[in-house]
């Protein structure tokens, strides 16, 4: 408790953007000051591994994390990081223990290590002393105290450090940094320079917990920090395990120097000279990304890597990120401590994997994702147009970031207060078959505006969009170099169509043909003439090319319309709508005419037929009603003769009103 009272007490002097920490982890803030943050600090509290490779000496056969079998969460999980990271527009890697796991660093657990830190801990460091734990050799007064000491164990520590070689995982994490278009910064708690190793730029990193490649005197009669040698030519006593030759001296004074790394205890001696350097580039980068137009919508991607709960001075430094800026999103990467707070839910994904595990899942899906890439045509609110590659479902404001990266200079206009977004930046997508449509820079692009187009020579085809940045201006006024190779392009092809189509051969051709058929086969061969040599096929395919094309860079400049328009006149196409496909000859027309007069007399034969069938019907019904009546009759009046026959009187037949006789028996 002593310890992490003096420990907390000592990270004020850190600069606040390392040290702010939330109330509910102050009790582990104990080990915040740790040397190598989280290597060293986890084997003091019960839970991690230590910074020396796990063999008993430097060099000695090195430990990794084992992998684990993905499930369809997880999958889920690396799918949507590799969506944040392929659409980046800045990246933040923060690392910790745990990202040295796979590179050899391994960590053993206990407070008396056995000699897996340092075999020296195996031994009291005086007769009828207690043997030394890891947090007490890491303190600052063994320097001035037993000096020979100190060294035996930091002298160890450099050797672990210099025989580890970092992992294929940082290679990963470099290479996705230099696509992100405003820019990277690294920020870790390790004092392995590993960063370093594997090409990070130093100008881009910060190591909160100083570095062993550096050493400071421990006096200290200043704060000047040096470049460590990669062998301090030290050797160990196998017995006392103190330093055995001429220790590092600070070249001012003389005294004994030290490693620059922030140690346990009340380190007053911590020279912060190099820190607060690193510090003053990643706050002078970070005020860059603040002051930017759009700050919300800015997609920067917190990659966190083994940094666990131990030490929270990583994550603790994240959730101030994480607040800073709205469009912000964290990757934790971590087999241990990979729970997210409720606040993080919808903003972070969690991989519960080892670091080179999880990176190397993340590259395999990000290199798929490099074959979905789509080549945007951006014009700025005068028409001045450039081109770029992004991923299809990318943010507008992120393909003007991309372009920005490519050395265009960009112009934003001005955010109104209170808010007018007619007056204020807007995409207006566009293609040729579909409306346009207004978005937000925010906002992604529609899927229904991308298209395939073929390449020139040697090109092969691609996806591509359009649309207009409106109250965004590009610094060089014109065109691009990649648009201006496009509309140079489109004007070379229809030149070269233009001078077979305007020759007295395809003319005199073109009228004598009589169906589309032949003006077919005339266009085919002047597909064939042109196309090749623009590298599209001499096919439809080539000709779809060739219209998507046209129309795309027809919108930056209207003299390819005025070329197209003069190939169509020229080619009478649009005039040969109306004649047949295949022309017939006299012979045939007049078999023709004679097959259509047989077909009309037939017709009217089969109505003619019909008619008659229709009135014989009607004559049958006729007599078959006439006979009904006749029977009527016949009964009537033979009733009538019966009743006269027996002597009854028979009433005359009276007449209707229109002088018909009434029907019936009196």
């Amino acid at each position: 408790d002593e310890e992490g009272e003096e420990s907390g007490d000592e990270g004020d002097e850190v600069p606040q953007i390392i040290t702010r920490s939330r109330a509910r982890r102050v009790r582990q803030a104990s080990w915040a000051d740790a040397p190598g943050g989280a290597e060293a600090s986890t084997a003091a509290a019960s839970g991690s591994r230590s910074a020396a490779p796990n063999s008993a000496e430097p060099g000695g056969e090195a430990s990794t994390s084992s992998s684990v079998t993905l499930t369809p969460v997880l999958e889920q999980a690396l799918d949507i990081a590799a969506d944040w990271l392929v659409n980046a527009d800045a990246l933040l890697v923060c690392s910790g223990a745990g990202m040295g796991v796979d590179a050899g660093l391994g960590t053993f657990r206990g407070k008396r290590a056995a000699g897996a830190v340092w075999p020296g801990l195996q031994r009291p460091p005086q007769e009828g002393a207690e043997p030394l734990d890891y947090v007490e050799i890491c303190k600052p007064h063994w320097f001035e105290q037993d000096p020979h000491l100190a060294w035996g164990f930091w002298n160890y520590y450099h050797k672990s450090y210099q025989s580890a070689v970092p992992h294929q995982g940082y290679a990963f994490v470099k290479r996705w940094a230099d696509t992100v278009p405003l820019g990277f910064f690294g920020f870790t708690s390790n004092i392995d320079s590993h960063w370093m190793r594997a090409g990070w730029d130093k100008d881009q990193l910060v190591e909160v917990h100083g570095a062993l490649r550096w050493l400071q005197c421990s006096t200290p009669c200043s704060d000047a920090v040096w470049a460590a040698p990669a062998d301090h030519g030290l050797g160990e006593d196998p017995v006392t395990h103190r330093a055995v030759g001429e220790l590092p001296r600070c070249p001012r004074c003389g005294a004994v120097a030290r490693p620059d790394v922030k140690m346990f205890g009340m380190d007053v001696t911590f020279s912060q000279q190099h820190l607060a350097a690193q510090v003053e580039r990643y706050e002078r980068w970070l005020h860059a990304l603040e002051s930017r137009a759009h700050k919300e919508y800015i997609s920067i991607i917190c990659l966190e890597i083994g940094c666990g709960l131990v030490v929270p001075t990583v994550r603790n430094h994240l959730e101030i990120v994480m607040a800073r800026f709205p469009g912000a999103r964290l990757i934790r990467v971590n087999p241990e401590n990979a729970d997210l707070e409720p606040e993080e839910r919808g903003r972070a994904v969690s991989l519960p994997l080892g670091a080179l595990q999880s990176l190397g899942e993340l590259e395999a899906k990000l290199q798929k994702r490099q074959g979905q890439m789509c080549r945007f045509l951006v014009r700025d609110h005068d028409a001045s147009a450039a081109e770029v590659e992004a991923p299809r479902g990318s943010k507008t404001l992120h393909i003007l970031h991309r372009l920005e990266r490519g050395g265009t200079e960009v112009r934003y206009g001005k955010l109104h207060e209170p808010r007018d977004p007619p007056k204020e930046p807007y995409a207006m997508f566009y293609s040729q078959w579909e409306m346009p449509e207004f978005s937000s820079l925010g906002a992604a692009t529609p899927q229904k505006y991308l298209f395939s187009c073929g390449g020139g020579p040697g090109e092969d085809r691609k996806v591509m969009a359009c649309f207009q940045a409106f109250h965004v201006r590009f610094g060089e006024a014109g065109m691009s170099t990649t648009v201006q190779c496009g509309i140079d392009w489109c004007k070379a092809l229809l030149e070269e169509m233009i001078s077979h189509i305007d020759t007295k051969e395809y003319q005199t051709q073109i009228r004598e043909l009589k169906d589309r058929r032949g003006v077919a086969a005339l266009v085919r061969s002047l597909q064939e003439a042109v196309l090749p040599a623009f590298g599209l096929p001499a096919d439809e395919q080539g000709l779809r090319d060739m219209q998507a094309k046209i129309w795309t860079y027809g919108c930056c400049d209207p003299e390819i319309w005025m070329l197209a328009e003069t190939a169509m006149r020229l080619s009478h196409l649009r005039i040969c709508g109306h004649l047949p496909w295949i022309a017939k000859s006299a012979k045939d027309q007049a078999d023709r005419q004679a097959s259509a007069r047989g077909a009309q007399q037939r017709l009217l034969n089969r109505r003619l037929h019909a008619g008659e069938q229709s009135r014989l019907a009607l004559v049958r019904k006729h007599q078959v009603l006439q006979s009904r009546l006749e029977g009527v009759r016949d009964v009537v009046f033979g009733a009538k003769r019966a009743a006269e026959d027996e002597g009854y009187a028979v009433a005359p037949r009276r007449r209707s009103r229109r002088g018909r006789p009434w029907v019936g028996a009196s």
